[in-house]
């Protein structure tokens, strides 16, 4: 594990679909999955929970002691403006990490981890992106540097890493030497 990475309870949702239903894409909408546990919060691990389109209320009231919001989604994204200015209004830490796509860039890898290991008074955080692909490849990278399996990666965040782009991207992250 790098140092000062810490981990807590990690919500990691998409802004397609109904309150509380994950919606993962697929590369072709036509050819959308949704997972089995749709419409439920999904523990992946003790302290990681990956999550449908929660609204930003449920998550206040369900995480009273604080939560750090960190959305991956870029500024031309919908809905990304009204999510900062509810998530400060809410009380919580919001904190934004644009990924354009399947890359993992060594600089976003980098902040995202900093966050992670200074957040210690906040119980949960909330990590957000589009379809929640995004969302699971950073997480799967920040799992991998801290020397989980990448098979066992992958294999947690099935239900939520659809799009074959994103699975490419983090294999090649793990067997990259620039880690």
């Amino acid at each position: 594990m790098k140092a000062g990475v810490c981990l807590g309870v990690l919500l990691i949702f998409c802004s397609a679909g109904t309150q509380s239903a994950l919606a993962a894409e697929s590369v072709a909408a036509s050819d959308a999955q949704v997972p089995p546990d749709a419409g439920q919060l999904l523990e992946v691990a003790a302290d990681v929970t990956l999550s449908g389109n929660v609204d930003l209320m449920e998550i206040a009231q369900r995480y009273p002691d604080g939560v750090l919001y960190i959305d991956l989604r870029t500024p031309a994204e919908e809905g990304v403006a009204y999510t900062r200015d509810e998530a400060l209004r809410l009380g919580m830490r919001y904190e934004d990490i644009p990924v354009a796509g399947p890359v993992i860039d060594a600089g976003q890898l980098a902040k995202l981890e900093k966050l992670l290991g200074e957040r210690s008074h906040f119980q949960h955080t909330v990590l957000r992106c589009g379809s929640g692909n995004r969302a699971a490849m950073m997480w799967g990278a920040v799992r991998v540097d801290a020397g989980d399996e990448l098979d066992t990666v992958l294999e947690d965040l099935a239900p939520i890493m659809t799009k074959p782009p994103v699975s490419e991207a983090l294999k090649n992250y793990a067997d990259s030497d620039n880690r």
